[in-house]
């Protein structure tokens, strides 16, 4: 069985957070989030598409201060395509990514950005080349432990082919829950 390139990125995000973690309070969190999402596929012709698909993201994140903490994690990212190429079909552009990142964040308000790596395309076309991407986005952040946090973000992926060279652009609305762990 072949471990994709965006598992393996995960997976060693994953255990950075885990090896450097200490025993502090707080420091290490899981952000779990799904998303509306609405984007667009440069190769399709279409434009911003209007059709929603629904995204998640889930990422461990490890506090450096109190207000800067290093996060990793994996980002599914979809959205439908109705003009262009896609005029009259059923199609879903999906993004599967793993991810590594920064977040700032002073008190509720929160701001954050990732370089992410893996593959975007045309659900059931041909398999997309795995390239390079980044996510910014900003919310707010509400509650005592527990934290629930509504946002905002953007993506931008490469979905590149063998055959064609293109990217993907996505606009999401988020709400997520952030569960520290230790």
């Amino acid at each position: 069985m072949m471990i994709s390139r965006s598992a393996r990125l995960s997976s060693a995000a994953l255990l950075f957070a885990f090896a450097t973690a200490t025993s502090a309070s707080g420091q290490i969190t899981l952000d779990v989030k799904n998303a509306l999402t609405i984007g667009a596929l440069s190769s399709s012709e279409a434009g911003l598409q209007s059709k929603p698909g629904w995204s998640l993201e889930a990422s461990l994140g490890y506090g450096l201060n109190p207000s800067l903490k290093v996060f990793g994690g994996y980002a599914r990212t979809i959205f439908g395509c109705d003009g262009g190429f896609c005029s009259g079909i059923d199609v879903k552009i999906s993004g599967n990514h793993g991810m590594l990142g920064l977040e700032f964040n002073k008190g509720a308000p929160f701001a954050r950005a990732a370089l992410m790596y893996g593959k975007t395309g045309v659900t059931g076309a041909d398999a997309a080349d795995a390239g390079l991407g980044f996510r910014i986005g900003a919310g707010g952040s509400f509650g005592d432990s527990v934290r629930i946090r509504p946002g905002i973000s953007f993506s931008w992926m490469d979905a590149s082919t063998a055959d064609l060279s293109a990217s993907a652009t996505a606009f999401s609305l988020e709400l997520g829950v952030l569960i520290p762990l230790g």
